[in-house]
């Protein structure tokens, strides 16, 4: 776009914010009895602003437009990227083709499983409300407001059903896999960057998440492209910095929108490019300093645009549960990530996983040794980066959104560099020459295939709620009345219609029992059941006995049968 196109675009953006009638927007939005519409009318508020410094901030940008962008902040960044050679060899391209249909497969087994009890809030929300409402409502999908507006396009066009739903996830889930081998290029040489690739592919987490209605692959999708983007202006010279800074403004925005924990790798860019002009390398008056610097401007005001209608809501959240976040919640997240290790199994010995877990993280700090010493870029973009996202996840106790570990594209890629290292300490180059070479690869393909081998913890039903529904169909002696409780109740009232009974209290509860000689209760997350319903709970282990229990791929989130007063058979 030449500078005039700039110049007509950032005005008519400052004539909308000035001339967007608050008050007037948010009623048109969302009528006044509704309880955010007092929210809506800050966060228009909040629009306006944004739109009007942006327009300020494009005006702006267009004097500079005729500046050039004369390399990298300082030179000595250049030589650690691996752009020239966008193209690798035929066998790797064929490999890499390989390797995504496998991950595409891996990502198509158990789609249409058993929702868990948040993918059902979320089909409900996107079936039934509006885009509109979407957009502008804060209360209701929280922080997956864009996957929600995602879902509800994928519902409208391959109809209501579970792949549909989580159609969006898996879409963004396989993009990202393209998107980490784009960014492992420019740091790793081609065979480390392909093997990290497919680790990353074959990974239970990832894999999991990939199936799960939720905005964590969308973020680590854009983020990583993002971190790509930034590498480049930082490290090379594009030829159209302008719409590479573009770029990394709109990946980022998508990210924030797909999820707000993606403000936390924006934050950690913003750090590395402070961290890398106050270095001695870098001359006081590098013209590379700029571009870089408007990208980051940029993709601020993609993030307060993204979050712009529910921002003064989603804060005021944020900030009440931070007030009453306990320890176990803290940690909830972790347990989540845990359980998907391939190496974590019931009945494992503990010396195994204890070796397991040594050498995982053995391989880690050798990778990230490694890449300290690679160079200045390498050391801020891919181990810095990373360690001040987890040090924010630990500060801010929010450890349930563990792909946005990864989000600075750095986890497998530090594995596999890692045991790249491992080998070449403990065997010398110089003398084996490509046995080396030769056993280097076959360690990766042992990783890949451990990986490989813990698919299984990812693959399934989120919550088995079909299969308990069939059991009691199937029992030969049924009970006189089901009663469903606690986040069981919309599950089977609403997805599955069955013709079962529910008690919100203890008092219903009872109530029920004093009308039929026998009842079968239906429950799911016991640990949610115990926190949010105590009494319920406490009546249930002492009043009634657990007669099956059914798992799925959910850590806690197993759904129970409970019998009263004894079971039937």
């Amino acid at each position: 776009m030449k500078p005039r196109g700039f110049l007509a675009l950032a005005l008519v953006v400052i004539l909308v914010g000035l001339g967007l009638p608050a008050h007037w927007f948010a009623r048109r939005i969302a009528p006044a009895e509704l309880s955010h519409a007092a929210w809506l009318v800050q966060g228009t508020w909040v629009l306006k602003g944004t739109l009007v410094h942006a327009g300020c901030l494009g005006l702006f940008a267009v004097r500079r437009m005729a500046s050039r962008h004369d390399g990298a902040i300082y030179q000595p960044l250049s030589s650690e990227l691996a752009h020239a050679i966008p193209y690798g060899s035929l066998r790797e391209r064929a490999a890499m083709v390989v390797l995504l249909i496998v991950a595409g497969l891996a990502r198509l087994m158990w789609l249409s499983s058993d929702l868990s009890v948040r993918e059902v809030d979320l089909f409900l929300l996107a079936r039934d409300s509006s885009a509109l409402e979407l957009w502008c409502d804060y209360s209701q999908a929280g922080d997956q407001r864009g996957y929600a507006l995602l879902a509800r396009a994928s519902l409208a066009i391959f109809g209501p059903s579970s792949a549909a739903l989580r159609a969006p996830a898996l879409l963004l889930g396989f993009a990202s896999v393209l998107a980490f081998w784009r960014v492992a290029l420019l740091f790793a040489p081609r065979t480390q960057a392909f093997w990290a690739t497919a680790i990353l592919a074959l990974s239970a987490p990832h894999v999991w998440f990939s199936q799960h209605a939720s905005g964590h692959t969308g973020m680590l999708c854009f983020s990583l492209l993002a971190t790509g983007e930034l590498a480049r202006l930082l490290g090379s010279k594009p030829l159209r910095p302008e719409l590479c800074a573009l770029r990394y403004g709109l990946w980022m925005g998508l990210a924030v929108w797909l999820h707000p924990m993606a403000l936390l790798v924006g934050f950690s860019h913003a750090c590395v490019y402070i961290a890398l002009l106050g270095s001695r390398a870098c001359p006081r008056r590098s013209p590379g300093r700029r571009i870089p610097a408007a990208a980051l401007l940029g993709a601020g005001f993609a993030a307060l645009l993204a979050l712009a209608p529910v921002l003064p809501h989603a804060l005021h959240t944020f900030l009440e549960a931070q007030r009453h976040i306990g320890p176990e919640a803290r940690w909830k997240g972790a347990q989540q990530l845990w359980h998907l290790l391939p190496f974590e199994r019931a009945g494992q010995p503990a010396w195994a996983i204890a070796v397991g877990l040594a050498l995982l993280v053995v391989a880690l700090i050798l990778g990230a040794r490694s890449f300290l010493l690679q160079g200045l870029l390498s050391r801020w973009l891919l181990v810095g980066a990373q360690l001040l996202v987890l040090a924010s996840l630990l500060a801010l106790g929010i450890l349930e959104h563990p792909m946005l570990l990864a989000a600075t594209g750095v986890g497998s890629l530090h594995f596999v560099r890692g045991l790249s290292c491992w080998v070449r300490l403990f065997l010398r180059p110089q003398v084996l020459g490509e046995l080396v070479i030769g056993f280097e690869r076959a360690l990766f393909s042992l990783a890949c295939g451990i990986c490989a081998a813990g698919l299984a913890r990812a693959w399934g039903p989120k919550q088995d709620f079909t299969g308990a529904k069939a059991w009691i169909e199937s029992q030969a002696v049924d009970p006189t009345a089901v009663v469903t409780v606690g986040r069981a109740r919309k599950v089977y009232d609403q997805m599955y219609t069955t013709d079962w009974q529910s008690a919100g209290s203890l008092a219903e509860l009872v109530q029920l029992q004093n009308r039929h000689p026998t009842l079968w209760v239906v429950a799911t997350s016991p640990s949610d059941l115990r926190e949010h319903s105590a009494d319920l709970w406490r009546h249930l282990t002492r009043e009634y006995e657990l007669v099956s229990t059914f798992e799925g791929t959910l850590p806690g989130g197993e759904v129970c049968i409970y019998a009263w007063p004894s079971s039937p058979w």
